[in-house]
C-alpha cells in the first residue's frame, strides 16, 4: 500500500462484509486482526510506536472488535489497562454512543457482530480522522482517502459541492464531504453508525451545551483554567515519544512549548526539539520581532530550535499533491519541511498550539460585538467594490447560492464572543488543518497533539463569562492570565503576533511562484477533465497580476493550482 504525498502506509484500513473476502481474492496481505465480517490492516510504524491499536473480545460465537488511532484521556469513564483499542472494546456501547465528557485525541472503528453494527467516531476537535466508503458489499474505513480509492465504486467522480467548498476555503456544504463523491469523512465530535444499509451520522458533543461557569470570582475561574491546562498537558505526556513542538512566538505555541519543557525536565528528559516555519534570521534577528519572541522562548526553555522555512521544493511538493487523494490544506506547504526535520530527529509526537485562537486565547476575535460585525461586513464590501466574487473566482460552475452567501452569513452571525467560538468549533475550520497533518503525520510515522483543544478546555472557554476575554480592555486577557509565569515577558507583554519575517518572505516568493504556476499551465501540465471545473482565463489573469505585485487571493490560487495541475 502506498501513500503518494509522503511515502508510508496509512494508520489503518478496515474492511467489512464481502469486502474482506475481496481483499483476500486480490492477494492482499494477511490482516492484523480478523473477526466475523471484519478485517483490519495497521500501519507497521504507527502500530510499533503505539499511535494505533487494534483488539477484539470474543463473546461466544460473536465478537466485539475495535481500532483506535490515538488514545483516550478518559477521566475515569473508560478505565482499565491495555491499549486504547482494548478499552474501546470493553466500554463502548453503540446504543449509548460516545460520552460527551470523554477526553482524548482519537478516531475509532468499533464492530459488534452480535448487533451487526459498525461505528466510526472522532474526538471533539477532530484531531484524528476516519474516512469511509459504502460499496454495497460492505464498508471500507481508513485513516486516509488514498487507501479507500481502491474500494470506492467510482473514485474519479468529483463531488461538486465539496469542490466549491475546497476552492472557496469554506465548509458550507458539510465537513463530511471529500472531493471524491463516494468517500465521506466522519466530522469532528460525530459518530457514524452503520446497521444494514443505513448509515446514521450524529453529533455527540456540542459547544452550545457547555455548562456556564458561575464560580465565586474571576480569580477562581482563572485558577480553574490553569488546572485544566495542566491536566491537558499531563495527559498528553503519555503519548509516544520522543516529543517535538511547534513554535511561532505567539501565546498558544509558547505556552505549549513552555509547559512541555517543564514536564520534560520534571521527568528527567532533555528539552524537546522545537520547529518554526520561519527562515533562520541569522544575525538580523533584531529586525524581526516575531523571531525575537521565538528566541526568547528558546532561551527560557532550553528548546533545541530548528527553523524550517518552505522553499521551492516544498512548494512543488504542494502542487504535486492531488487534493482528491489527500485532504489538502494551505498549511501543508509550510508544514512539510517540519515533517522532514521531525523524521530526521525520529520524533513520534509533535505538540502544537493550534486551536488556541479558536477558543481559549481567542486572538483579536474577542473584540466587542460591534467591531466584530463591522470587520466582517467590511470584508464583504471590499470584495464587492473590487469587482471580485466574495467566494472563489475560479470555480466555473455557478457556485450554489449557499456558497455565495457564506461570507456574508459569517460576517452577520458573529455578534458575540460565544457565537464566534461556536462557529469556529462547528463549521469544520478547526479540523481542516488537523486532518491534513493527521494523514501526513501518519505517513511519516508520527502524530500531532493539541493540548489547547482538550474538550475540558473547550468547555471552559465556552463557559466562562465573556468579560474575561476583554478584561482591562485587552482582547486576550484571559490567556494572559492563564499563562503568566509560563512564557517569557517578551511574549506575555506583546499580545499581537505579527509574523513580519514570514510575511515579508511570503511577498517575495509570490512573484516567482506565480510565474511557476503559469509556466506549468502554459506547458499543458493540467488535468483536462478538471480544467472544465475552473475558469482558466481568470486564473491566468490573476497569476499575471500577482507576478506584477498586485494583491490577489493567493490561497485560492494555490488551491486551484493543486486541483488543476498533474503531478
Amino acid at each position: 500500500m502506498r501513500f503518494d504525498p509522503i511515502d508510508g502506509p496509512p494508520a489503518f484500513l478496515v474492511l467489512t462484509g464481502a469486502l474482506a473476502l475481496d481483499a483476500a481474492a486480490r492477494g492482499g496481505a494477511a490482516p492484523d486482526l480478523s473477526a466475523p465480517g471484519l478485517a483490519v490492516w495497521l500501519g507497521a510504524k504507527m502500530a510499533a510506536r503505539g499511535h494505533v491499536s487494534a483488539a477484539h473480545l470474543p463473546r461466544g460465537e460473536d465478537v466485539v472488535a475495535g481500532v483506535v488511532l490515538g488514545r483516550f484521556f478518559d477521566g475515569g469513564l473508560w478505565p482499565g489497562p491495555g491499549t486504547a483499542a482494548k478499552r474501546l472494546c470493553r466500554h463502548f456501547d453503540p446504543a449509548r454512543g460516545v460520552p460527551r465528557t470523554l477526553c482524548g485525541e482519537f478516531a475509532f472503528v468499533h464492530w459488534d457482530s452480535a448487533r451487526g453494527s459498525l461505528t466510526l467516531g472522532t474526538d471533539q476537535a477532530g484531531t484524528r480522522c476516519v474516512f469511509y466508503t459504502d460499496t454495497g458489499k460492505g464498508i471500507a474505513a481508513a485513516s486516509d482517502i488514498e487507501s479507500l480509492r481502491a474500494w470506492c465504486p467510482d473514485p474519479e467522480r468529483i463531488d461538486q459541492l465539496a469542490l466549491a467548498d475546497y476552492l472557496t476555503g469554506s465548509m458550507e456544504h458539510g465537513e463530511h464531504r471529500t472531493l471524491v463523491a463516494g468517500i465521506r469523512r466522519v466530522p469532528a465530535a460525530h459518530c457514524a453508525t452503520v446497521r444494514g444499509e443505513t448509515i446514521t451520522v450524529s453529533r455527540y458533543w456540542d459547544p452550545r451545551d457547555a455548562p456556564q461557569i458561575t464560580l465565586g470570582s474571576d480569580g477562581t475561574c482563572i485558577e480553574m483554567g490553569r488546572a485544566l491546562l495542566a491536566d491537558s498537558m499531563r495527559d498528553r505526556m503519555a503519548s509516544p515519544g520522543p516529543f517535538g513542538v511547534h513554535l511561532s512566538g505567539g501565546y498558544d505555541s509558547s505556552v505549549v512549548a513552555g509547559l512541555l519543557a517543564q514536564d520534560c525536565r520534571a521527568r528527567g528528559l532533555p528539552p524537546p526539539p522545537a520547529f518554526a516555519w520561519h527562515a533562520d534570521p541569522g544575525t538580523e534577528a533584531a529586525l524581526h520581532p516575531d523571531t525575537l519572541k521565538i528566541d526568547a522562548v528558546r532561551r527560557a526553555t532550553g528548546l533545541d530550535l530548528t527553523f524550517c522555512p518552505g522553499g521551492p521544493a516544498s512548494f512543488e511538493a504542494f502542487l504535486a499533491v492531488d487534493p482528491a487523494r489527500f485532504p489538502l490544506c494551505l498549511d501543508y506547504e509550510a508544514e512539510r519541511p517540519v515533517l522532514d526535520a521531525a523524521r530526521g530527529k525520529d520524533i513520534a509526537t509533535i505538540f502544537s498550539g493550534w486551536g488556541g485562537d479558536q477558543a481559549l486565547s481567542f486572538s483579536g476575535r474577542a473584540s466587542p460585538p460591534p467591531s466584530a460585525l463591522r470587520r466582517g461586513a467590511s470584508h464583504v464590501l471590499r470584495h464587492w467594490l473590487r469587482g471580485q466574487p466574495v467566494t472563489n473566482p475560479y470555480f466555473r460552475p455557478a457556485p450554489p447560492r449557499q456558497t455565495r452567501l457564506a461570507t456574508l452569513k459569517d460576517a452577520l452571525g458573529r455578534r458575540t464572543t460565544r457565537q464566534v467560538v461556536i462557529d469556529n468549533l462547528t463549521n469544520g475550520f478547526l479540523p481542516r488543518r488537523m486532518t491534513t497533518w493527521c494523514v501526513a503525520g501518519a505517513a511519516a510515522g508520527l502524530q500531532y497533539s493539541y493540548p489547547l483543544c482538550d474538550p475540558r478546555l473547550l468547555d471552559f472557554a465556552m463557559g466562562v463569562p465573556d468579560r474575561l476575554y476583554r478584561a482591562g480592555g485587552t482582547p486576550r486577557q484571559l490567556m494572559r492570565d492563564l499563562i503568566k509565569g509560563t512564557v517569557p515577558p517578551e511574549v506575555l507583554d506583546h499580545p499581537a503576533k505579527v509574523e513580519v519575517s514570514r510575511l515579508d518572505r511570503h511577498g517575495d516568493l509570490v512573484t516567482a511562484r506565480s510565474r511557476l504556476i503559469a509556466g506549468h499551465i502554459d506547458s499543458g501540465r493540467i488535468d483536462q477533465a478538471r480544467a472544465r471545473d475552473l475558469d482558466i482565463d481568470r486564473l491566468r489573469h490573476d497569476l499575471a497580476r500577482a507576478e506584477a505585485g498586485d494583491k490577489v487571493p493567493w490561497g485560492k490560487i494555490m488551491n486551484a493550482a493543486a486541483y488543476l495541475l498533474t503531478p
